[in-house]
């Protein structure tokens, strides 16, 4: 982006944003700066402006933090793909807790939280059990990456630090394989091509290998040289996978998917339980840490073995079966079909009989459940990105579980919905329900500006009060 200042400026970075970007003020506006760190004074280019904030680039660093360390990859900052490597990982970890805490004070409206250290990793690298990587040919040459920060522009990455060192040698043979077939490359302008994205998921059981080729035909020409190939030269491989996506748009995979090898699903273990992992399922990519957060939601959830618990957003049902252990019966919700139709098969495998899932939405099922007679003592939520519909947050205001646990990937998100809970928002029901008790960042996604955060509330509100639940 072309600098719309010709003068750099000069600014004290104060904190960073939920992306990692820096903050500074310049004439009372916040300016957003990409590789630069609190405490720092810099100088920078504006090249946006807006009513209430701009963007700066970095032109040089006048006084640097001590926690600044030189980035171990070669492709940052230009790839999108991390934004705190030039942060020493305690400082990291420090910066993400002051990130939850800034958003549940200035968001949430909370004050006096204390919000402990972030839990961190034993190894901020090579950690990632799922690499999604963008195929583009340019100027006649197959790249296979990353975006570039804040483009679409495809970076051609040979081996990215947070991936498996597999994963290179799985690049580097479908990046050969593209270049001697002459197969065509989706083109996002046009729409027109045909491989689109390349995915590598990784099983913590068997230490085996998915390979997903993402392409906008239901057949691509060559798959079998290719797929002998990927079985020689790459040790490991249990699946190989064809998903169609014909849709525009910045969805990686499509609904459909087509075996070239193997098995359509892998597996994955978290908590000792077993879940069969296929190209569309979710999963937490990184495995060791996810025990860490979901041992944090048990242990908040405080079970003593006759509860009835509703996990929300329970995907294929990770959460609800960590919970299984402490509670007489545990209802998973979950919009998405699929997904269900998975945590059924996982409750299955593991001989569960006291977990039920259910198909619908959270709004819509939590009722019904209620005119059955069925009343939750503790509800886990694990929402998206976005956080928790409205009516969710309604709903569960007029239910009244004891507690709630929140596991939340995004803290302007996870601040919005505490806000409405906790009696500050807009509910249109009574305030004041339910307090905060306890908060733990976790770290899942070391030289991100990621953070997860797991939130315990109490009810305040006695449960036998009115309700039309």
């Amino acid at each position: 982006m072309d600098p719309i200042s010709i003068k750099p400026e000069t600014l004290m970075i104060t904190a960073l944003s939920e992306e990692g970007e820096g903050i500074g003020r310049l004439d009372g506006m916040a300016v957003f700066v990409p590789g630069v760190l609190p405490g720092e004074t810099v100088e920078c280019l504006l090249v946006e402006q807006k009513k209430n904030y701009a963007r700066g680039r970095l032109t040089r660093v006048l006084t640097a933090s001590p926690s600044r360390v030189s980035p171990p990859c070669p492709y940052f900052p230009e790839c999108g793909g991390c934004q705190l490597q030039h942060l020493d990982y305690p400082g990291q970890l420090e910066a993400k807790r002051v990130t939850v805490q800034d958003a549940l004070e200035r968001i949430g409206g909370f004050k006096g939280v204390d919000v402990p250290l972030t839990l961190g990793m034993a190894e901020p690298f090579r950690y990632r059990n799922n690499g999604q990587y963008h195929i583009r040919r340019v100027n006649g040459r197959v790249r296979i990456g990353f975006f570039k920060a804040g483009t679409h522009e495809v970076i051609d990455i040979a081996d990215c630090l947070i991936q498996p060192e597999i994963n290179s040698r799985v690049v580097a043979v479908v990046r050969d394989w593209a270049e001697s077939t002459g197969v065509s490359t989706y083109n996002p302008k046009t729409q027109e091509g045909i491989l689109r994205h390349l995915m590598i998921r990784h099983s913590n059981v068997t230490g085996g290998l998915m390979v997903v080729l993402v392409a906008t035909s239901k057949t691509l020409q060559g798959s079998d040289a290719l797929v002998e190939r990927l079985r020689g030269e790459v040790s490991g491989i249990e699946s190989i996978v064809l998903n169609t996506n014909t849709k525009p748009g910045g969805q990686v995979l499509g609904p459909q998917n087509k075996v070239l090898y193997g098995n359509e699903r892998i597996l994955g273990e978290l908590d000792g339980f077993h879940f069969g992992i296929s190209p569309l399922s979710f999963f937490q990519v990184n495995t060791e840490q996810t025990r860490v957060l979901y041992q944090k939601a048990v242990e908040f959830a405080g079970l003593s073995g006759g509860e009835t618990v509703f996990d929300v957003y329970s995907g294929i049902g990770t959460i609800s079966l960590s919970l299984s252990r402490q509670a007489q019966k545990v209802y998973g919700i979950e919009s998405v079909r699929p997904a269900v139709e998975d945590a059924v098969e996982n409750a299955k495998r593991a001989g569960l009989d006291h977990v039920e899932f259910i198909a619908g939405r959270a709004e819509d099922v939590m009722p019904r459940l209620a005119e059955q007679g069925v009343r939750p003592d503790v509800v886990v939520l694990d929402p998206p990105r976005k956080g928790c519909e409205p009516e969710v947050l309604r709903t569960l205001l007029d239910m009244k579980p004891e507690k709630i646990v929140y596991v939340s990937c995004k803290p302007s998100t996870l601040a919005r919905d505490l806000k409405v809970l906790c009696g500050g928002g807009e509910s249109g029901l009574e305030a004041a329900a339910y307090e905060l008790v306890a908060v733990q960042p976790v770290d899942l996604f070391g030289g991100t500006g990621h953070v997860e955060t797991c939130v315990l509330l109490s009810l305040v509100v006695s449960p036998k009060s009115s309700g039309s639940l």
